[in-house]
Parts: structure tokens; sequence; C-alpha cells
């Protein structure tokens, strides 16, 4: 009896441990995928006509408008290393920078309140882009997002791309030069076409719908 006794307490004691170990792991796992996150917003007020913007990971919202302040909110999240930021202004250009992180995950979301006269040439790894009351010339592409912009005034050039989702470009009525392709998804074009319009929209889109329409 006494030799039963023994091996069924070495069993829960092994049991005990097994259990211990397993909520160890899960306490560690649950401090390392815990998310930080800050937010900083700041006003640029020296001349600026073009935004260039290099995000390593992260959604962008621009809000366009007769405003002659640019201001830019930047939310940073991230589980371990925390990606640095950086702004400057040089030439008439404000260049925004996010960098990656060598542990865990992290981005940059970005809230960019503009003038409609700046122009954008944007570079993502990751993220939905999205525009609104947008007039100038307009660059982007993402590697996997959806893109939805949206223009007040006939832009004279837009080049959007994605690897992965829809990209959407609302703009008024007029006649535009429209290159539109899709390799996964459907594709609609319902503005006034015309080759030799001075207007250019340019839009591409490995794996989503492509649409171009006229605002309401």
């Amino acid at each position: 009896m006494n030799r039963m006794k023994l091996i069924a307490g070495a069993a829960a004691v092994a049991a005990t441990s097994i259990l211990l170990v397993g909520c160890e792991d899960s306490i560690e796992g649950a401090v390392n995928g815990s998310k930080e996150s800050t937010s900083s917003s700041y006003d640029i007020t020296e001349k600026v006509t073009s935004i260039n913007l290099d995000n390593k990971g992260g959604d962008i919202q621009l809000t366009a408008s007769d405003s002659t302040v640019i201001k830019v909110t930047e939310e940073v999240t991230y589980t371990s290393d925390k990606p640095a930021t950086e702004h400057k202004v040089s030439g008439g250009e404000l260049r925004l920078t996010a960098g990656s992180c060598d542990k865990g995950n992290c981005g940059v979301r970005y809230r960019i309140e503009m003038p409609r006269t700046v122009s954008v040439k944007i570079s993502s790894d990751g993220g939905d882009v999205t525009g609104r009351g947008l007039a100038a010339d307009t660059d982007l592409s993402t590697e996997g997002g959806q893109v939805n912009l949206v223009f007040s005034k006939a832009p004279n050039t837009v080049e959007a791309s994605t690897a992965g989702g829809d990209v959407t470009v609302t703009v008024p009525s007029g006649s535009y030069a429209v290159d539109a392709s899709t390799d996964g998804g459907e594709r609609s074009v319902t503005v006034q076409t015309d080759s030799s319009s001075t207007h250019r929209i340019k839009l591409r889109t490995d794996g989503g719908d492509v649409t171009v329409k006229p605002g309401s």
C-alpha cells in the first residue's frame, strides 16, 4: 500500500511540475506578445510642396484641405523593438521615414493633414492607404493593403499599386487617360476616358479589384 501511495504521490508531483511549466510558458508568451503603443503629433510650418513617406509597415491616412499647415500624427505600436521615426524638410520636401524592428512586431500608422496643393509620394511595406480631398499629383505603392483615394480636383497624375488589395480612385467628372489592371479581381472604369488627356491615372493590383469612378 505504501508503495502505491509513493507512486501516486510521485505522479502527482510530476503532473504539477508539467502544469507549472506550461503556465510559465503561457505567462512568458503573454508578456512577450504584449503590445506597446505611443502617439505623437507635430506641425510643419515651413513651406512644403511635396511629401515623401517611406513606411516599413502601417496604415496611412491623408486628409487634404485649404489649410496652409501640415499636421502629422504618428501612432507607433510594437511588441519588442520600437521602430524609429524621423521627419525633416529640405528643398520644399517633407520627408517622413519609419524604420523596421529586428525583434517582435511593429508598425507606424500615419495621419497627415495637409494643403491640397501638396503632392505625395508613398512607399509602404504593408498597410492601407486612404486619402480624402486630394488635388495634387499622387504616387504610391504598398506591398499589402487597400488603396482608396478621393480627389476634390482633377489631378494631373495618379499612380497607385498594391501587391494585395483593392485599389479605388474617385475623381471629379472629366476626361482621363486611364491605365488600370488587376491579376486577381474585377476591373471597373466608369469615368470618361481619353488617351490624350493630360489627367493620367495608372493603377495596378496583384490581388484585388481596381476601380476608377466619378465623384457624386
